[in-house]
């Protein structure tokens, strides 16, 4: 149920602000610092902290820089408190200047988004070789969710994320799988009628999928013209 008022200007604790921006499929969105309960929201974001921005951010669940609806009420946000617009965005990977954002193009064509892929060193000389394949042609186990609850990828297509952080992630148990170092991937030049909505997103729109999580499955192999390396994880930090 929406919350029925908002307040005039935005609650702070200890001088900060707080509280929650709850966004609906309609476009409408509010701001509450009681959200006891996020159902039936499309996406919700936080206030909080964060070493960026002088600690001012916008933690972001349920959408990415893609999402127009999220985009049209950072519009609206900032314009009835003006005080956003010294803030940072986050949502699953780099931080975005509020200003990044609301000036962006959420309806970027396909194959002119950058896409990242984690994965291990030790399977990186083939990868160059051969592109990135699905398990049904490579042959290979899968890594992402080894040490958690995350389902199985589909064996028939490649995970590419536009979410850094998730791509280290997949990275990482990808190393503990395949042995090697973890890396990054960059994937850019992907055509749209190749990939179909990520299995965590519950849709086969891709363009859905982006929106809400970041993430698509690519149908297939990605050919090695697609793909640069550009994160390797060395001495314990990523460079």
């Amino acid at each position: 149920m929406k919350i029925t008022r908002i307040a005039a200007e935005l609650t702070k604790r200890r001088g900060r602000p707080t509280g929650t921006f709850l966004g609906y499929e309609d476009g409408t969105w509010e701001y509450t610092t009681d959200a006891t309960s996020v159902s039936g929201v499309a996406w919700w974001a936080t206030l909080g902290l964060s070493r960026e921005s002088d600690g001012k951010t916008i933690h972001v669940e349920r959408a990415t820089e893609y999402s127009p609806i999220f985009t049209k009420a950072l519009r609206q946000m900032i314009v009835k408190y003006p005080e956003l617009n010294s803030y940072v965005v986050k949502f699953d990977g780099p931080w975005f200047p509020v200003g990044q954002i609301t000036t962006g193009d959420p309806d970027i064509p396909w194959q002119q988004i950058e896409f990242f892929h984690g994965t291990s060193t030790a399977l990186l000389d083939s990868i160059l070789k051969r592109g990135l394949l699905p398990r049904s042609e490579s042959g290979s186990d899968p890594s992402y969710g080894t040490r958690s609850t995350a389902p199985v990828s589909r064996s028939d297509s490649v995970s590419l994320t536009t979410q850094m952080q998730m791509a280290k992630w997949a990275a990482r148990d990808a190393a503990r799988v395949h042995g090697g170092e973890p890396v990054v991937l960059k994937v850019s030049g992907i055509k749209a009628e190749n990939l179909r909505g990520d299995m965590d997103s519950g849709t086969n729109d891709s363009r859905k999928s982006l929106e809400t999580l970041g993430s698509v499955e690519h149908i297939g192999a990605v050919a090695p013209e697609h793909i640069t390396p550009v994160a390797f994880y060395k001495d314990r930090r990523w460079q």
